[in-house]
């Protein structure tokens, strides 16, 4: 069995490259080790900036997963408010599970081929082949979107990544006596990372994540900040990566959580794998895959890298930085703003500032 191009891992990265790879009539397969709908750790908060970025692709009956559209954020430190800010741009909030599978039906819809339940158990580049549930499959270009631990991670020529290591649960919004329509950030739970709640209607879903470190006891932490008697589910997310390689001249493009690509900021992974999966397509569509990816990625990486510079020196300055926070809300609110709805961030603070003097001048 020989295809052009195939996909491992059916998340948003993949089915994005083999939706716009099928829309092209270009012959590919999509592989993924779980059955669908199937859980994925996730907050499932998606920005404005992706909601643009599937608009684009004619998704125009994305809203009807959308379980809540909120714009009000509570800044939290230890538990305390630090403070809370309203942006004029909505965050979206989904069920991760469901949000995969409509995005996975979509591909299926246009006569997409979706091996699922099955596991790559093998790749060999060097004879453009691999093993699945004891098949061989040939192909031409392989795209790695099976994420931060996948089989594509394993043979990839690169420094092994870094990981954050999440919990997460799901519980009824009415047991919450928080505020139903804002989120929670905390940021004083770890060196680096955060607490969320996202209320989605009748369900909240609370978690955290951080950059993993064997010394911690995440028993103790999940007893602390997540609920007695309810049903806890981990995973490990690639964070604090400052990404060099994003392919292999043999024939391999990473997109999305394989290639690292998450905003170290907000933990978001979604926009960048979406766009990753995209312009993965649209390279192997060219005379040279390989060197286009690389070039149209280039902003990804220099984002990437930025944000985790960014967030770094956050943590490291985080106290000064709350104490001065309430006294800045404005500006914090349109650095909110200008993060979930710009699609090319710059992470410079000084940038920021002076966007923000111009949006002010412009607003006057």
């Amino acid at each position: 069995m020989h295809y052009t191009v195939v996909i491992v891992g059916a998340g948003p990265a993949g089915v994005s490259a083999a939706y716009h790879l099928k829309k092209n009539n270009i012959d590919c397969c999509l592989i993924d080790k779980s059955k669908f709908p199937r859980f994925k750790l996730c907050g499932g908060l998606i920005t404005e900036k992706t909601l643009i970025l599937l608009n684009n692709y004619g998704f125009s009956d994305f809203n009807k997963i959308i379980k809540d559209k909120i714009n009000k954020v509570n800044i939290l430190s230890n538990g305390k408010n630090v403070i809370t800010t309203e942006t004029t741009k909505y965050f979206n909030l989904v069920d991760r599970m469901e949000f995969d599978n409509w995005f996975l039906e979509k591909y299926i819809e246009i006569g997409g081929i979706a091996l699922l339940g099955k596991r790559v158990s093998k790749i060999n580049l060097d004879q453009k082949e691999l093993v699945v549930d004891n098949t061989n499959i040939t192909f031409d270009y392989v795209i790695a979107a099976d994420g931060a631990k996948g089989i594509s991670s394993k043979i990839i020529n690169r420094e092994p990544l870094k990981y954050a290591f999440g919990l997460e649960t799901d519980i009824d919004t009415n047991l919450c006596d928080n505020d139903k329509h804002s989120i929670d950030l905390d940021v004083s739970i770890a060196k680096n990372g955060y607490y969320w709640r996202f209320p989605k209607n009748n369900k909240t879903t609370l978690g955290f994540a951080f950059s993993f470190d064997k010394d911690i006891d995440y028993s103790e932490l999940s007893r602390k900040l997540l609920p007695d008697n309810c049903v806890i589910r981990g995973a490990f997310l690639p964070y604090g990566n400052r990404i060099k390689v994003v392919s292999d001249k043999r024939g391999m493009l990473l997109v999305g959580d394989a290639a690292g690509f998450v905003d170290a900021i907000t933990g978001e992974g979604t926009y960048y794998a979406i766009k990753s999966g995209e312009i993965a397509a649209n390279a192997i569509m060219t005379n040279s895959p390989i060197e286009e990816y690389i070039k149209n990625t280039l902003y990804i990486c220099k984002e990437v890298n930025k944000s985790w510079k960014f967030i770094s020196k956050f943590y490291k300055f985080r106290y000064i930085i709350l104490r001065l926070i309430p006294n800045h809300k404005k500006f914090f609110s349109f650095i909110c703003d200008y993060q979930v709805s710009t699609q090319k961030c710059d992470f410079s603070i000084i940038k920021m500032a002076l966007l923000y003097k111009k949006h002010k001048q412009n607003n006057n």
